[in-house]
């Protein structure tokens, strides 16, 4: 099991890319933007590639941006917009749109000088009206989940926000990527982007898009990305493999899959870099459980046997336990004692998780868990079955009642805005079962990037940081 800290020593690995362990050199007018241990910089024996190709798992809808809803959304959002600061893979905030921040003695106004020449795509300028005009989108106020006040405008490029709860340090939820700064692209124009990338293709099927090309905003000054969006249950295999592919062969591959992963560390070509713990999978159990929790073992068990990937037994902190208002829904639910255990469909590790429960359920020495989990609805029905839904179904389902259960990922990290996850109706039980991250498979020659601490990666450009 891998995890990504600062490392003690530099190690000299014989592979297609390393993650640094010394100060990285950094492009002229780019600022470091996360600590060494979180760059992963090109082989520099290899040719380099100025046209790379991204494999992302879907489905991936933009319309929403920058709130996201999986983790083909996010790597997109942040290659086109950047928030004020950011979180690295070690969780320490770092420069984004802004170079300098600091708090009032009380810890609770906090203030931020936005990085003078800086443009959106259109290239009007990124400033702090910008900031405060992005923040209050459309549903999506970033207040609900950091408790922020109304950002004030004092300078050109100068902003001030203040947070209900007093605070030591800079929280690394202004990185957050629903924070990211959006600009108006014009009477029915896409928004404009803030981030080292710009969208110049985008081809769209049954509602998500299929395919991307984004180029640096600033043209020449880094690599172009072809971004091609697969299912997320499809044999990436086939992706890996030159012989397979008709067009350009993958140079980054974004795998939890441990099929594709094994396939890749048998190949010289490629590297395998593990992403933080991104996701927690929670059974929302129905309000009449009363669901007690699984014990460690139980959870290291469900991760071991129970998941076909890179899997942990959930740890704590749960940020929801903290934050209830935006891990539920405001629906309220309705008794009634039928149903089955639900899981969000494309989602392989929790049909898994569903289809474990379901099978632990029907066990003649039901675990005490599965049972407080599926209470009131086992005198009804006695026989489950695991069952796929949609985001929209699932959310529909859970909200009258007829599920038992629901296995849904909920994000590691506390989120802004609480939108983009299936939440729980108000009374249900949310029940911690595993972590779960994915894994960068890269070609060599790819570009430099960097891992922030939300499980994303992002490329730099020379204009960018």
């Amino acid at each position: 099991m891998y995890r990504h800290r600062r490392p003690t020593r530099c190690v000299d690995l014989l592979a297609a890319l390393l993650v640094a362990c010394a100060k990285p050199s950094v492009p002229v007018g780019v600022a470091p933007a996360a600590g060494a241990s979180c760059l992963v910089r090109a082989d520099s024996t290899a040719p380099a590639l100025t046209d790379v190709r991204i494999v992302l798992p879907g489905p991936i809808r933009l319309e929403a941006a920058p709130i996201f809803g999986s983790l083909g959304e996010l790597i997109v959002q942040k290659q086109l917009y950047a928030p004020l600061v950011r979180s690295d893979c070690n969780g320490q905030v770092v420069a984004g749109l802004a170079e300098r921040w600091r708090s009032d003695p009380t810890g609770r106004r906090w203030t931020f000088d936005v990085r003078a020449g800086q443009r959106f795509s259109g290239g009007a300028p990124i400033d702090a009206m910008a900031v405060r005009d992005s923040w209050p989108r459309a549903g999506a106020s970033p207040r609900d989940g950091l408790s922020l006040l109304e950002p004030i405008v004092t300078g050109p490029l100068t902003l001030e926000t203040a947070v209900v709860e007093p605070l030591e340090a800079l929280p690394a939820a202004f990185a957050d990527v629903a924070l990211a700064v959006v600009g108006s692209g014009g009477r029915g124009a896409p928004s404009a982007e803030s981030g080292a990338f710009r969208i110049t293709r985008s081809a769209r099927a049954g509602g998500s898009y299929t395919s991307f090309d984004l180029a640096p905003v600033a043209e020449g000054l880094g690599p172009r990305l072809h971004v091609d969006v697969v299912p997320a249950d499809a044999d990436l295999r086939d992706v890996l493999d030159r012989q397979q592919v008709a067009i350009a062969r993958a140079g980054i591959v974004i795998a939890r899959d441990p099929t594709a992963l094994s396939y890749a560390r048998g190949h010289p070509e490629f590297t395998v870099v593990p992403l933080p713990w991104d996701r927690t999978y929670v059974a929302i159990a129905s309000a009449a459980s009363g669901a007690a929790h699984p014990s460690p073992e139980v959870r290291s068990s469900l991760a071991r046997d129970a998941v076909r990937g890179d899997a942990r037994a959930a740890e704590p902190p749960y940020w929801w336990e903290n934050a209830p208002a935006c891990a539920r829904s405001a629906r309220a639910q309705p008794a009634r004692a039928t149903g089955d255990v639900a899981y969000l469909a494309g989602d392989p590790i929790a049909r898994e998780l569903a289809e474990r429960i379901v099978a632990l359920a029907g066990s003649s020495e039901r675990a005490p868990w599965v049972s407080a989990m599926l209470a009131g609805h086992l005198a009804v029905r006695p026989l489950f079955r695991a069952v796929g839904f949609g985001k929209t179904a699932l959310d529909s389902a859970l909200g009258s009642g007829r599920l038992a259960a629901a296995i849904v990922p909920y994000p590691r990290l506390n989120p802004v805005v609480c939108e983009g996850f299936v939440k729980a109706p108000p009374g249900s039980a949310l029940v911690p079962l595993v972590d779960s991250r994915a894994h960068v498979i890269a070609l060599r020659g790819v570009p430099s990037f960097v891992i922030d601490a939300d499980g994303a990666i992002r490329f730099l450009t020379a204009a960018a940081p």
